[in-house]
């Protein structure tokens, strides 16, 4: 066994900088003016059939299309529903088989897909605007009249079966799996993950029902294209086949799990690095007041390789491959704020690494060039960002979920410009010191310190069955 080298910590230098720095420092560039979305100027939104309501851009480019079917509703809801969409895609009707109808959307330049997320659920028909009707009239006949194939759903159930095995192989999916089990929990996992034996019994019949189901079901359209509001409306009334009283659909977000005290969390994998987190949960809902503080921290503290994180644990403690940590902002109203902490290192660092972040976590080191980079790389990023397009849109519905009316980014802009790095002690000090955490780590357990670790809390082990869920 070879003995690790001593590494000497190098004294950061991030309150220096060379003449050439200074230099491009000091150069007048005039300031790129930020352009904010404005939803009421931007897009509209007006019902297009009962239940049914569309968020509308123009698209004053060219003549390309894109319409989305957006359902509120997801794997938390069915896990089966990817593999539906999977398995529709690969299908046709009694009128197209499924080369017909890849052939005839090639011809008329469109195309479509499906796809499921956690919480909602999407249908996308893009394309030459002139060709929209006859597109949708093709992809809602094959929603509507899917002709099962058994061979191609025993191929897919095979190919999702080996896709598993493999996931277990590799050391960023196990990982992966290891965050979403201590972030939303056991019952999370079960809820959005089919296991294998209930994953080999699902039948043709079942998939292609869950897919018809949903235009049965509330949904949201957001078009982005050349036609105008009652062209629009005139192309979903002709070719949107949908039922006369829609099923209503309630958004729900995932709950996340509270951290009321230190715990430790195992998962085995065998290698000679560690993957390690922190993840803290304390409740505390969407602060708009305090959105730019906070943003202005995790750009300071935890975000790229000028950070205060990148800095102190990779380049002068030599104790991490890479290294982030930042409080992560609700994606909704009812949301939680939770601060994630993460680290890639050597068995034989572990201990060090820990205590090190630890250390400038709760005692967050103080430098005003570092904040000025911070500062500076944030608002020219807000100067220079433009939503645009379909974008429009989906902003609008992430700023809806929070309960705004206009993007996130105007008022950090605002404020920022005249925040100091007191500002961001002071986000510190409220929002990040002195938290309960749940430790995770994927890693050779043999290989680790378990005495150590019981100091941080008790210490849980867990199942690649438990946190991949089958």
């Amino acid at each position: 066994k070879i003995a690790a080298p001593k590494i000497t910590p190098i004294v950061t230098n991030r309150d220096s900088q060379s003449e050439f720095l200074t230099e491009i420092q000091n150069s007048k560039v005039e300031p790129i003016e930020p352009v904010f979305v404005d939803y009421k100027k931007d897009m509209s939104q007006f019902e297009a059939q009962k239940g049914v309501n569309v968020l509308y851009k123009k698209n004053e480019t060219n003549d390309i299309f894109t319409l989305i079917y957006v359902f509120n509703t997801g794997t938390e809801n069915d896990p089966a529903l990817n593999l539906a969409f999977d398995y529709l895609s690969y299908l046709g009707t009694d009128k197209m088989s499924a080369e017909q109808i890849a052939s005839e959307m090639y011809a008329i330049a469109c195309s479509f897909g499906l796809s499921a997320g956690t919480n909602q659920s999407w249908i996308e028909v893009s394309g030459l605007s002139e060709n929209m009707g006859k597109a949708m009239e093709i992809v809602e006949g094959l929603i509507a009249g899917a002709q099962p194939n058994e061979e191609i759903l025993q191929n897919l159930k095979g190919d999702m079966i080996k896709s598993r095995a493999d996931a277990k192989l590799n050391q960023s999916r196990c990982f992966g799996a290891l965050q979403r089990y201590m972030i939303y929990g056991s019952d999370f996992i079960r809820r959005t993950t089919l296991t294998d034996p209930a994953l080999q019994g699902l039948t043709s019949e079942q998939l292609l029902a869950k897919i018809g189901d949903l235009m049965g079901k509330q949904h949201e359209v957001l078009y982005y294209g050349p036609q105008d509001e009652a062209e629009v409306k005139a192309a979903l009334a002709a070719h949107h086949k949908v039922a006369a009283d829609l099923q209503p659909l309630e958004k729900k977000f995932s709950t996340l799990q509270p951290t009321d005290e230190n715990k430790v969390m195992l998962a085995q994998y065998d290698a000679k690095q560690l993957y390690y987190m922190q993840y803290s949960n304390r409740g505390e809902k969407f602060d708009l007041a305090a959105d730019p503080q906070i943003t202005l921290y995790n750009e300071y503290f935890g975000g790229g390789m000028n950070t205060i994180v990148f800095q102190e644990m990779r380049e002068a403690r030599g104790l991490a491959y890479s290294a982030w940590a930042n409080l992560a902002i609700p994606t909704n109203a009812k949301g939680d704020y939770y601060y994630m902490a993460f680290i890639a290192t050597q068995n034989d660092k572990m201990q060090k690494a820990i205590e090190a972040f630890d250390e400038i976590i709760n005692n967050m080191p103080e430098s005003e060039k570092a904040f000025d980079i911070a500062k500076e790389a944030l608002i020219s990023r807000l100067r220079t960002e433009r939503t645009v397009k379909d974008g429009v849109l989906w902003s609008y519905i992430r700023m809806r979920d929070l309960g705004l009316t206009e993007p996130r980014g105007k008022q950090i802009f605002e404020k920022a410009q005249q925040m100091t790095l007191a500002d961001v002690k002071a986000a510190q000090e409220k929002w990040v010191k002195g938290r309960k955490y749940v430790y995770g780590i994927l890693g050779d357990i043999q290989d680790l310190d378990l005495n150590y670790l019981k100091t941080l809390g008790p210490i849980q082990t867990v199942t690649q069955e438990e946190i991949f869920g089958y």
